[in-house]
């Protein structure tokens, strides 16, 4: 267990030195509030099974019955490659792009890339002039 806590430690040092929150008060609670607060109070010799935080921010992983560490740890994971993939956007069009969608976009209850993939795959087709499949591609398809 303590291997786990120096790893989830290690990323989440990483993370944070560039971390936005988009404007999205769900993300920003949870990482800059409650992950070191789940890093200072973690007992991994006496309740290891224990994850003593609400993880608010919505992921897109499945997390299921994981608890303590490894869900922390497999949580900040999948935000650290999240604000990776965000990072290469101007942080206005993120946070234009979601309040489009709703004008209390801070408060939403939604994931930031689950929003954002979309919108610039729809971009791109526009660009290169494609329509997005209308069904998911078959092997057929791919070879022909």
């Amino acid at each position: 267990m303590i291997d786990k806590v120096k790893k989830l430690q290690s990323i989440y040092n990483k993370l944070i030195i560039n971390f936005k929150d988009f404007g999205n008060e769900y993300l920003k609670d949870t990482i800059t509030k409650e992950i070191p607060e789940f890093l200072l109070r973690y007992n991994f010799k006496y309740a290891p099974q224990e994850t003593m935080i609400s993880l608010d921010y919505p992921i897109l992983k499945d997390l299921g019955i994981m608890t303590g560490v490894n869900a922390v740890l497999e949580y900040v994971e999948c935000i650290y490659l999240e604000q990776q993939f965000l990072s290469k956007f101007d942080s206005r069009y993120v946070i234009e792009t979601h309040t489009r969608l709703h004008d209390e976009y801070d408060m939403m209850f939604m994931n930031i890339y689950h929003i954002i993939l979309p919108n610039i795959t729809d971009k791109y087709n526009k660009v290169i002039g494609k329509r997005a499949p209308s069904k998911p591609a078959n092997k057929k398809s791919i070879v022909n």
